[in-house]
């Protein structure tokens, strides 16, 4: 059994610290709001850390022995631990209310953390246009009625999605987006969205991603070729299906027939998508450069909306002339119907998939609110978007509307995982190169969760898992190295 000792690991934060985001001062001892480049938080230095996760304003560590740590901005028990007088929240503290776990992601204002034999809990509040649903928790709290193993979990801005080894998927949270695969036409029902549901699908579902209010699944289509479905907040195309139509119910998006995606991650608005060759395609808002698809793009966005728009004047005005005519010779003569076509193409955001040109090859991709960052397969970290709050490690808040290479912000460590919240950055690293990422010690976690608790028949999908691993060519989880474990959370304020 594995035991907590000095690793050769840095956390870094960067970004806004304003709204207690993280505690990151001068030489002079002065606090600082706002930092420009990687601050080093020590007070996790003797731990070994095997995952990062940011939310809105808050982050959580995870380590080798199953303890999750927080810090942050401590809004309505986000953080999962009572509040001490005297005691900073900005400072890493231990949750003490939580078994051994090997996942955690984070959303807006809420976490979870759960492991892999179908434990999971919860801490926070989920919120709608309303304010909060429901009542907020401040300390973990076990959620019930899940009794399979778990293959991934992740956080939206306002949702949950977990994944369950029988390739099912549940989710819940707010439904006002639709995110969560159903609608809240009662008072009550807003309550109920709160308890996890599974989605329907017919097709087994081997892998999951989430954007602040859409979602997407991997499923095996019939012809055992992997498809990719999206549902969701859709007003800015960020499906990736054509059309700015709201999805309640899974939409297969076209553009990756036949394509083998191997991970999506999600902003507000927007999406980036990674295939199995290091490709890097996006869709949705590009008002602030989150597509990477160049400077010059929302200018013809711009003056292609202009000639849709005088097209769509110019059929609705022939309607009218020609509804006008019919009605004087015969009220029953058949109407001229104009439709106004399905706007595809709009002024700053994009509704299908466009390939990120002139870029290495990725192999980790990661997104937040209105930004991104990639890793490539040679290790190179690039990021673009809104530079607000020096987000985009480039010492200036310039937005940047393609990918721009900033390595040189770790100097000569080895970057292992990196997480996006709304306006800050959490990286850990290490300075020696050939360091490998540990994972959590699984006796731990038998140990609080026998395998007797699981679902009789679970063994079964051992033949199921195998099959699938074998179809995606054991792609589903990417690294740009040995050490590297992607962290999917959503990043957002």
């Amino acid at each position: 059994m594995q035991s907590e000792q000095l690793s050769e690991q840095k956390l870094y934060a960067w970004g806004s610290s304003e709204c207690d985001q993280f505690l990151a001062k001068d030489e002079d001892d002065e606090e600082l709001y706002e930092v420009k480049r990687p601050y080093h938080l020590k007070e996790l230095s003797n731990l070994s850390i095997v995952q990062v996760a940011c939310g809105g304003m808050h982050a959580l560590i995870l380590t080798s022995q199953g303890k999750v740590y927080s810090f942050g901005c401590d809004d309505k028990g986000v953080l999962g631990r009572p509040q001490v007088e005297g005691q900073d929240a900005r400072l890493p503290d231990l949750i003490t209310d939580l078994p051994p776990v090997d996942m955690i992601a984070c959303g807006s204002s809420h976490s979870i953390a759960a492991n892999s034999y179908g434990l999971v809990y919860f801490w926070g509040f989920y919120a709608n246009t309303h304010g909060p649903i429901g009542d907020a928790v401040s300390r973990p709290k076990k959620v019930d009625n899940i009794t399979n193993g778990i293959k991934k979990i992740l956080c939206g801005q306002n949702h949950t999605m977990v994944l369950l080894d029988n390739f099912k998927l549940l989710t819940w949270g707010d439904a006002e987006t639709l995110v969560i695969g159903r609608k809240s036409e009662t008072r009550r029902s807003v309550i109920q969205n709160l308890n996890p549901q599974p989605i329907k699908m017919k097709r087994p579902i081997i892998d999951i991603f989430t954007g602040a209010s859409h979602a997407f699944v991997k499923v095996l289509l019939k012809d055992n070729k992997p498809g990719i479905y999206g549902w969701g907040l859709n007003n800015y195309g960020q499906l990736g299906i054509g059309n700015q139509e709201n999805q309640q119910l899974p939409c297969l998006i076209e553009y990756f027939e036949n394509m083998d995606i191997v991970d999506m991650v999600g902003g507000e608005h927007h999406t980036i998508a990674l295939d199995f060759k290091g490709n890097v395609y996006s869709f949705g808002r590009n008002d602030d450069g989150q597509l990477g698809l160049g400077e010059q793009l929302n200018e013809n966005l711009r003056i292609e909306a202009e000639k849709q728009r005088v097209l769509e004047e110019e059929l609705y005005q022939q309607q009218q002339v020609n509804r006008k005519k019919t009605s004087k010779k015969n009220k029953q003569g058949d109407l001229f119907e104009v439709q106004k076509s399905q706007k595809v193409i709009g002024y700053e955001f994009i509704t299908t998939p466009q390939m990120i040109g002139n870029i290495p090859k990725m192999q980790s991709i990661f997104a937040s609110m209105h930004y991104n960052y990639a890793i490539s397969q040679q290790k190179q970290i690039f990021s673009w978007g809104n530079g607000q709050s020096y987000v985009l490690g480039t010492r200036n808040e310039n937005s940047q509307y393609q990918p721009k290479e900033v390595t040189a912000i770790f100097k000569n460590e080895k970057l292992l995982q990196i997480s996006l919240g709304a306006s800050h950055v959490i990286a850990l690293t290490s300075p020696d190169q050939t360091f490998q990422l540990s994972m959590v010690d699984q006796q731990l976690i038998q140990i609080n969760f026998p395998k007797s608790k699981l679902k009789k028949g679970q063994k079964s999908n051992s033949r199921e898992m195998s099959r699938e691993k074998s179809i995606s060519m054991k792609r589903s989880v990417q690294k740009f190295d040995d050490s590297l474990i992607p962290v999917k959370d959503l990043r957002i304020d």
